[in-house]
C-alpha cells in the first residue's frame, strides 16, 4: 500500500505575483534541499507548525502565522518526513520591484532594496490581509478590488515590518481630484477598472490615492464602486430586470458573485429584494 502523502497544488498569477495554495494529506513526504528564490517569499500555515532554517538559525513559524523570507537568501524548510494530519498553506512570491515600487509610492523616494529583519511576523491585521488577498484573487472578481486587496497587504507588510518604515506627512486632502475619481467610478461603475487607472484620474500615486479617497469618502475605492454597483442593480430589479442580467449589467462575473455582495450590502437576497419590491409596488 502507497502510503505517500498526496499533494494538491493550486496556483494563479499578478503581476509580478505567484499565489499558492498546498494541500497535503497523511503520509510520507521528502523533505525539500536548502534553496533560494529571487522572489520575496511569504507563507502561512493553516493547520500546524512550519521550521525553517534561515540565516543560521532554527526558526518555528506557529500555525497561522506569517513568514517572510527575503529575496534571494538561503533557506531551508520544514524537514519532516511524514504528515501526520492533514495539512494546508499559502504561498506569495512577490518579485522585488513589485515591493519596491509600492514602497516608493509610500516614502517618495526611490526603493531599490528592502529588508525584513524577522522571518516570523506576529501581527493577526497582516495575516487576515494575507488570506483576504488569496480569496479575492483567486477568484473572478472585478480588478479594483483584487489591486486593493494586493496594494493594501503590501503597503501594510513595507509600512509595519521592513527595516524602513517612515512614512510621508500627511498632506491636505486634494478633495477636488477625488472627486474626480469618485465622478469617474460613478459613471464607470459596471467597467473592470485598475487601482492605477483610477489614481491616475485624480493625478495621485496608488498610495495618496487611497489615502485620500478614504480620508475624503470613508470607505476604500473597491467599497465604493461596488456600492455604485448594487445601488445600480436596486433600480434595474424594481423594472423587472432577469437576475443573471442585472448581475452582467452592473459589472459582476457572474450571478453567484453577485448575490453573494448583494447580500451583504442589502441584508437579502436579489430574490427576496424582488419580491418585497413586488410587494411595494
Amino acid at each position: 500500500m502507497d502510503k505517500t502523502a498526496k499533494i494538491t497544488v493550486n496556483a494563479w498569477q499578478l503581476d509580478g505575483i505567484l499565489l499558492e495554495q498546498y494541500s497535503y494529506t497523511k503520509g510520507l513526504v521528502a523533505p525539500l534541499p536548502k534553496h533560494s528564490h529571487p522572489e520575496y517569499q511569504l507563507g502561512i500555515n493553516l493547520d500546524r507548525h512550519g521550521e525553517y532554517y534561515y540565516r543560521g538559525v532554527h526558526h518555528y513559524v506557529p500555525p497561522k502565522h506569517l513568514s517572510v523570507v527575503q529575496a534571494g537568501e538561503a533557506h531551508l524548510p520544514n524537514q519532516r518526513t511524514e504528515i501526520l494530519t492533514p495539512i494546508r498553506c499559502l504561498m506569495m512570491e512577490i518579485q522585488p520591484a513589485v515591493l519596491y515600487a509600492v514602497a516608493s509610492e509610500q516614502t517618495e523616494k526611490q526603493i531599490c532594496s528592502l529588508a525584513f529583519p524577522k522571518l516570523v511576523i506576529i501581527d493577526a491585521e497582516l495575516v487576515r490581509l494575507f488570506l483576504r488577498l488569496h480569496q479575492t484573487t483567486r477568484v473572478k472578481c472585478c480588478k479594483l478590488e483584487q489591486d486593493w486587496a494586493v496594494f493594501h497587504f503590501l503597503a501594510q507588510l513595507f509600512s509595519r515590518h521592513s527595516e524602513t518604515t517612515s512614512l510621508p506627512p500627511v498632506q491636505a486632502l486634494p478633495h477636488s481630484q477625488i472627486q474626480q475619481a469618485r465622478e469617474f467610478l460613478d459613471a464607470h461603475y459596471a467597467e473592470n477598472i485598475s487601482l492605477e487607472q483610477v489614481a491616475a484620474i485624480a493625478g495621485l500615486s496608488r498610495f495618496h490615492f487611497c489615502r485620500a479617497f478614504h480620508r475624503v469618502v470613508g470607505v476604500s475605492p473597491y467599497v465604493y464602486q461596488r456600492q455604485r454597483r448594487i445601488d445600480q442593480a436596486k433600480r434595474l430589479l424594481s423594472k423587472g430586470m432577469p437576475l443573471h442580467q442585472v448581475a452582467l449589467d452592473v459589472g459582476f462575473a457572474d450571478q453567484s458573485h453577485f448575490g453573494l455582495h448583494f447580500k451583504r450590502l442589502v441584508g437579502i437576497t436579489p430574490g427576496q429584494y424582488i419580491q418585497k419590491r413586488a410587494i411595494i409596488f
